[in-house]
């Protein structure tokens, strides 16, 4: 299943999403969970397009387990749903993958889902703080 952190929304419109481990994910209940979880994201995408904002989605696969093929390709089905929330509400997605099975598999599903906003693979919270950065310096700018 998905664990929706939104800590540093209220300052920063900065939402982090992380996959539970394999046991949660073949709980029978994960598949309802996550779909709660993506709704509370489509939520926070209505919100900030409303108030003409961006939000920046941070996908944390450091921890957990990578979601069973289907389910995944269910996340990445549901956000082509949004895309014109995508396009109105996020600024981009950082995707913090630390193994190279983590990497395949994202270029596979990047490879049927084409990302209504950039998508950055990024192997370090350094390089998520230097994303961020950057992004916050042009938004001044």
């Amino acid at each position: 299943m998905l664990i929706l952190n939104t800590d540093l929304w209220g300052d920063h419109r900065i939402v982090k999403v992380r996959s539970g481990s394999k046991e949660e994910w073949d709980k029978p209940d994960s598949s309802v969970i996550t779909q709660c979880i993506l709704n509370q994201i489509k939520d926070l995408l209505v919100e900030v397009g409303e108030s003409e904002e961006k939000m920046i989605l941070i996908i944390d696969l450091s921890k957990g387990s990578f979601p069973p093929w289907m389910q995944a390709i269910n996340i990445a089905r549901f956000f082509v749903s949004l895309k014109d929330l995508l396009l109105k509400g996020l600024a981009f997605t950082l995707i913090l993958t630390v193994t190279e099975q983590q990497k395949t598999w994202l270029g596979r599903i990047l490879m049927i889902y084409t990302p209504a906003r950039p998508v950055h693979m990024v192997e370090s919270k350094a390089e998520i703080r230097e994303k961020i950065n950057e992004y916050k310096g042009l938004v001044r700018a």
